[in-house]
């Protein structure tokens, strides 16, 4: 009798022990689903959802995220520049440093910058394509080299400015335009005033003019 309960006891035992470890192991199943779901979702599903569109372009979040990332690191270089020339050079900063925290202070509102920013990259990327305006990997590289202040061939020398160019400063002005300006008259000759004669030359003139008639012979 002893002996059957203690195999009955043995074997309930072992049936609680097989019924917690296959929980414990259901647990970390689950665990670790989610966790990987999580890796998953965060690296790979969020990225790929979209944040804005314009028609057919898409902007994604992982697109989103990296704009962010680059802009509060421009702000945050730009705000060490500023305080490394304030201690080195004794020069007034102290605006441009204070803007700079105010932007940094507040992450909406770069968010919504960053966004507006590549929105209007894409209707401009639209509109070159549709006015047949195309940029070359030579363009693209010169104006990031000139963006960077890195030149790996060397500072270009800047080139003279071409007749071209000077004509377009000053282009041709169109009808409204040439209402508000003023133009300099062209100075005409003042009419030459004839002096009146006096008294004396009028009878000087008349007895000039009288003629002379001889005397009658008697």
């Amino acid at each position: 009798m002893t002996k059957n309960k203690f195999v009955a006891r043995k074997e309930r035992e072992e049936k609680q022990a097989k019924l917690i470890r296959n929980i414990a192991i259901g647990v970390v199943v689950v665990v670790a689903l989610l966790i990987g779901y999580g890796y998953i979702y965060e690296n790979f599903l969020q990225g790929q959802k979209t944040v804005a569109s314009v028609n057919d372009e898409e902007i994604s979040v992982s697109q989103y995220q990296a704009r962010v990332r680059l802009e509060r690191t421009s702000l945050i270089n730009q705000y060490i520049q500023y305080a490394q020339l304030g201690q080195q050079f004794g020069m007034d900063v102290a605006s441009q440093i204070e803007s700079l925290e105010t932007r940094l202070s507040q992450p909406i509102a770069i968010g919504e910058s960053v966004l507006n920013t590549m929105i209007n990259e894409l209707v401009y990327v639209k509109e070159a394509k549709k006015l047949g305006i195309t940029i070359s990997a030579e363009d693209v590289e010169k104006e990031l080299q000139s963006f960077l202040g890195y030149f790996p061939d060397g500072t270009p020398t800047p080139e003279p400015t071409t007749e071209a160019s000077v004509a377009n400063e000053y282009p041709t002005l169109t009808a409204e335009q040439m209402e508000l300006v003023t133009l300099t008259p062209t100075p005409t000759e003042a009419p030459t005033l004839t002096p009146v004669p006096t008294e004396e030359e009028e009878e000087e003139e008349d007895s000039k003019a009288v003629p002379t008639v001889p005397p009658i012979p008697t």
